[in-house]
């Protein structure tokens, strides 16, 4: 579905990401994990576009997505929740939710399909008519994603989703998340928190200084002792 080949990234004279290889098979939970600073985000935005490449292909199905504009990429079907959430703050949940699905024209649809989002998130419901910047980071984070969904992505990009959000909280957006793939959402995440991120995802690239270091199936990375020592805390 998604192919990053030899993909690298400059920003003035120092280099993000090196020569990196990537793909993430439809219907898969892939994780990309690694250090602050190792190059993780500049993935997300080189494939949505917002940053350029140097050098190197991206490939979504048939498409060269390195020769399109993001506003493009948007349109393929790739979504990226960035890490921050994002939201505007001075529009109301329900006009948050709104704006990601802007681009539809099925609007009886999205209705139907924001009060089914709200009986999954009955707290996005309670809070509908206030100003999203006035709720918590966990609720906004919920919003961010849900906000995604609407857009209906072929390939959602999830940047950072447990960062600063309460551990009660984390657990219930990770356990959507997987929900979601099972339910034949094809993901991409970057996370924080390596342990749950691989335990949800099917395969895991470790990514440093820009650089992929290793990658294979998930259930082997949590039994790899240096991925355990540098990332899962044992």
């Amino acid at each position: 579905m998604l192919k990053l080949q030899d993909v690298s990234v400059r920003y003035g004279g120092s280099t993000a990401l090196e020569s990196v290889c990537l793909e993430v098979h439809e219907g898969e939970i892939v994780s990309l994990i690694g250090s602050n600073g190792a190059g993780k985000s500049t993935v997300l935005k080189a494939i949505s576009g917002i940053v350029r490449p140097t050098k190197g292909s991206i490939q979504f199905g048939t498409t060269e997505l390195t020769k399109l504009p993001a506003n493009q990429i948007v349109k393929q079907g790739i979504i990226h929740v960035p890490e921050g959430r994002r939201i505007f703050p001075e529009l109301t949940v329900y006009e948050n939710l709104e704006m990601g699905a802007s681009l539809r024209r099925d609007k009886a649809n999205v209705k139907k399909e924001i009060n089914e989002l709200f009986e999954r998130f009955p707290r996005l419901r309670e809070r509908s008519k206030q100003p999203g910047g006035t709720m918590s980071g966990g609720e906004q984070q919920m919003l961010a994603l849900v906000r995604g969904l609407l857009a209906k992505p072929r390939l959602l990009m999830l940047d950072e989703p447990s960062l600063g959000i309460a551990p009660l909280i984390v657990k219930e957006i990770m356990s959507f998340i997987a929900s979601l793939n099972k339910e034949g959402m094809t993901i991409l995440l970057i996370e924080q928190n390596a342990n749950m991120a691989i335990k949800i995802s099917n395969r895991t690239y470790v990514l440093e200084t820009g650089s992929i270091f290793s990658q294979g199936r998930s259930e082997e990375m949590l039994k790899d002792d240096n991925i355990k020592k540098a990332y899962l805390g044992a």
